[in-house]
Order: C-alpha cells, then sequence, then structure tokens
C-alpha cells in the first residue's frame, strides 16, 4: 500500500460494525469513497471508482431484483470498479465483489464512514 491509499481491509479494522464476507485477499482492494444506493432513479450517483457502495436490504426490495443479480451488476460496471459493498442482509455465498456486511445501514452511516476515510486519509499523507 502506498502512502494515502485505504483498502477495504483496513476500514474493516478501524470500523468495528463492519464484517467481512467472502476472500479475504479482495479485501485489499482500494476504498476512496463511500455512497448509498437510493431506490429511485438514478440508484447511484456517478462513479469514478474506487467505491464502497452501501445497499440497504430496503433499497434493493423497492427496486425488485435479487440481492446477487444487484450485486453481479455492480460488479459488470465497465471502467467503473467499485471497491465491494456492504448489506444489512446474509450475502450471497458467492460474488464477484467484495461483500462486507452490517448489522444496519443507518441513515448516518454513509457519512460516518465518509468521515473515517477522509481522516485516515490525512493521517496517511
Amino acid at each position: 500500500m502506498s502512502a494515502g491509499e485505504i483498502t477495504l481491509r483496513d476500514l474493516v479494522a478501524w470500523e468495528p460494525r463492519l464484517r467481512a464476507t467472502g476472500q479475504i485477499a479482495a479485501l485489499d482492494r482500494e476504498v476512496d469513497w463511500v455512497v448509498t444506493a437510493r431506490a429511485s432513479d438514478p440508484a447511484l450517483p456517478t462513479l469514478r471508482g474506487g467505491e464502497l457502495i452501501l445497499l440497504p436490504r430496503r433499497v434493493f426490495s423497492a427496486i425488485g431484483r435479487p440481492l446477487p443479480l444487484l450485486l453481479d451488476e455492480l460488479a459488470g460496471l465497465a471502467g467503473q470498479p467499485v471497491a465491494g459493498v456492504v448489506v444489512d442482509v446474509e450475502p450471497p455465498v458467492a460474488t464477484a465483489l467484495p461483500v462486507l456486511t452490517v448489522e444496519a445501514i443507518t441513515p448516518e452511516l454513509e457519512g460516518e464512514l465518509n468521515r473515517l476515510l477522509t481522516t485516515r486519509h490525512g493521517d496517511l499523507l
């Protein structure tokens, strides 16, 4: 890891509510920012790569698509590789994206994680 880079592994170590699932090697993906999916269009803001997407159960239920399908769609975003996804349900066993879990995706979680990332980026520089 070079100066200023933060990985999913770092975020899981710093934020006790986040739990890693699946492949441990996938935790080495860089995280730049956290965004929350919405049930209305557009479901996500413009992605530039490196985003950790919060995908609450209420959102994918409202969209009407099963979680495995949404994860496959996010993994297939050409040229916009996301760092991973955070869900508040039991994740599918096999996914192309790193999936973290949290007990509840609250309205405050995005801001709290982004503040943590900003603070830690500053500490690394």
